[in-house]
């Protein structure tokens, strides 16, 4: 999502909006957050779920750095450093398991602990009423950022995690290949020289037996790698459909506050189709993991017709040196096999990261 549309929407994008923050820390915010904070604070230790948002700090600590971040944002408003400085905190957030949904509670809590002191001024009039309503933006806005912030984040990972993995999948199968078929064509030519190289082409076709058995482990372990792709494709359908609820919820606090809550409905909508953008990500995605899939059932079911040939090869062998024409026609078909998997993994290699890249 476009920062100045998010701001747009939520009402803090224009010179008199931030206008309004700054009156509202002068008039209010300023005097009551001294003891808004350590309430927030003692909130987020009493509940499960918000202990996160305490980064392992004591009271103090965490009061005295949260009191410099309100004042920055009060008094500047909301821009790109401060959304990158969020974003990094996502990326936190992410490592640590956190799930998404708490922004708002946290958000919402900290709203209620600084508006709650504001209304208890007295008599209550029209800049307090301001006051509270700039208050009650702002933390809506927060929840959106936060939440964008870490749908990217997660969108980071992933591609990064799908680059890795076609990466290795193209430079340890690719060479596995190569390196069978590379054997199997000196085994070929070997052959052409009978009986007196039968033993040489020996050695090479247990080379080769060799290499299929330690492809077919690292295919094993693209297998594992492709399920935890799958199982991080799960988590960001999940958080996919807690975004959809989170917009969900943010639509009805905003037919709730009627006019002043416009612009909020127009960053839920926002906020639905980013987790609806998600969610297709995540199903394209799970299409791209399944062609792996069943490109590494082609290969294995590749490697264990030839390991059953070089394993035929091993015998003739063994029994004479007559059977050389039929060994070295056997070879020549494990080269053509092998050049036909190769180039079928670095077509779907490349076609998977050429669709992820888009």
């Amino acid at each position: 999502m476009d920062l100045t549309s998010l701001l747009s929407g939520c009402r803090l994008a224009l010179p008199e909006d931030r206008q309004r923050l700054t009156r509202a820390w002068d008039d209010h915010v300023a005097a009551v957050l001294p003891a808004a904070l350590p309430a927030t604070y003692k909130v987020c230790v009493a509940h499960p779920s918000l202990k996160s948002f305490l980064w392992g700090q004591d009271e103090a600590a965490w009061t005295a750095a949260h009191s410099d971040r309100w004042r920055a944002v009060f008094e500047i408003g909301v821009d790109q450093q401060h959304y990158d400085r969020v974003l990094g905190f996502a990326e936190g957030d992410l490592e640590a398991g956190l799930d998404p949904a708490v922004y708002g509670m946290f958000f919402a809590e900290l709203s209620d602990q600084i508006n709650t002191r504001i209304l208890a001024g007295d008599p209550v009039d029209d800049s307090h009423r301001r006051a509270v309503s700039a208050v009650s933006r702002l933390m809506s806005t927060e929840t959106v950022i936060a939440t964008t912030a870490f749908d990217q984040a997660l969108r980071r990972r992933s591609a990064r995690t799908i680059a890795s993995l076609t990466s290795s999948l193209g430079t340890s199968v690719g060479a596995a290949i190569n390196g069978v078929a590379a054997a199997s064509e000196e085994l070929s030519a070997s052959m052409a020289t009978v009986e007196s190289n039968v033993s040489r082409s020996l050695g090479h076709a247990r080379t080769i037996a060799g290499t299929v058995g330690d492809t077919v482990q690292q295919i094993d372990e693209f297998k594992r790698a492709i399920n935890d792709i799958l199982t991080l494709l799960g988590s960001i359908k999940s958080i996919a459909g807690q975004t959809n609820m989170l917009a969900l919820n943010a639509t009805i606090e905003a037919a709730r506050a009627g006019d002043a809550g416009r612009g909020f409905a127009v960053v839920a909508r926002e906020v639905k189709e980013l987790a609806n953008a998600a969610r297709t990500a995540a199903e394209s995605i799970g299409g791209n993991t399944a062609r792996l899939q069943a490109l590494l059932d082609v290969v294995g079911i590749a490697f264990t017709d030839v390991t059953e040939k070089v394993d035929t090869m091993l015998v003739l062998m063994d029994e004479t040196g007559a059977a050389t024409q039929e060994q070295q026609l056997a070879t020549a078909e494990i080269a053509s096999r092998m050049a036909g998997v190769s180039s079928e993994v670095d077509q779907t290699i490349s076609d998977i990261n050429r669709q992820h890249a888009a």
